[in-house]
């Protein structure tokens, strides 16, 4: 089962990845258009500007889709939600982010100026190589941002997931005592009837749900709340536990 949604989860990232990344590409076609022999041909630093705009665009819609996939899976299949399950998933993530096929299309920009003729003073080697490694930092840090999300949303699901079974397989054991008029203050120490009920020792209830908002709440960065519910979320996971 597990298997067959690592395989489904890749299928559907690959698809919605092709299409959102071909609006981008029909949108830096459209750019292209403008250069030409014509002395009114745009300079390639304002062209590849151009272009760095169009693709950061790119780079959201991409985090939208795989944001929106991850939830949807989370959500479809609650009970295979385990940090195992998640670095599967992370996985595939990660190699369909490293297959950016919008700054391989911005790399093009070069070849379209010498194909149409442009005039040479139009486009200037250094100014174009400067501009195209702001669009890589900009994708990488897009992706590096992008990945880091996916894998919070993650696990977040899947501690969420891990509190409500604690607290459902915690409910049918615990006894309800009917009330009582009889009040008493201090340790249960020994044995205690109550309505007919016995208490051997006090008892501690930890809420996983408190444990984990307590965490979101704290002064802690991304990195460090992101690993600190991993690691909570590996320890209850643990078959022992």
């Amino acid at each position: 089962m597990q298997q067959q949604v690592i395989e489904l989860f890749a299928n559907k990232l690959a698809d919605a990845l092709k299409a959102t990344d071909e609006v981008s590409l029909t949108e830096v076609r459209d750019i292209w258009k403008t250069v030409g022999p014509s002395p009114y041909c745009p300079y390639v630093g304002d062209l590849t500007r151009n272009i760095q705009y169009a693709l950061a665009r790119g780079h959201v819609a991409r985090n939208g889709v795989v944001n929106k996939l991850a939830s949807e899976t989370a959500a479809s299949y609650p009970s295979l939600l385990s940090p195992s399950f998640i670095d599967r998933l992370m996985q595939v993530v990660d190699q369909q982010f490293q297959k950016d096929h919008l700054v391989e299309s911005a790399k093009s920009t070069e070849g379209i100026y010498q194909r149409r003729l442009a005039p040479k003073t139009k486009f200037d080697p250094d100014g174009f190589a400067s501009e195209f490694s702001l669009i890589q930092a900009s994708a990488a840090n897009s992706a590096r941002q992008t990945i880091a999300r996916v894998r919070t949303l993650l696990e977040d699901a899947c501690l969420k997931h891990i509190a409500s079974r604690v607290h459902a397989a915690s409910v049918p054991k615990e006894k309800i005592v009917s009330q009582t008029n009889n009040h008493f203050h201090g340790f249960i120490t020994g044995k205690v009837n109550v309505a007919g009920e016995s208490i051997y020792n006090t008892k501690l209830s930890l809420s996983i749900g408190q444990l984990v908002a307590e965490i979101d709440a704290s002064s802690g960065t991304l990195a460090e709340k992101a690993e600190a519910k991993s690691l909570l979320g590996s320890f209850l996971a643990h078959p022992l536990v």
